[in-house]
């Protein structure tokens, strides 16, 4: 799924390791990460100061948890 393509608006975005939240309304989060922009990497574009978001891929354990909760059950 597309950035455009994101069902509900607002956008909201969690991290239940570091506790923020946030959302942005469809056309600005659509704006930030681009429109074509997959979900997963538009994540890491809005994650992107978060001291756990760069992490090496090997630590699998300490990286950034973002994701948008109303796509989850």
């Amino acid at each position: 799924m597309r950035a455009w393509d994101y069902p509900h608006n607002p956008v909201r975005i969690r991290c239940d390791k570091c506790g923020r939240a946030g959302q942005y309304p469809k056309a600005r989060f659509v704006e930030i990460v681009g429109r074509d922009t997959a979900l997963p990497k538009a994540l890491g574009v809005i994650a992107k100061d978060c001291p756990k978001a760069n992490k090496p891929s090997h630590i699998v354990h300490d990286r950034c948890g973002a994701y948008y909760p109303d796509l989850t059950d």
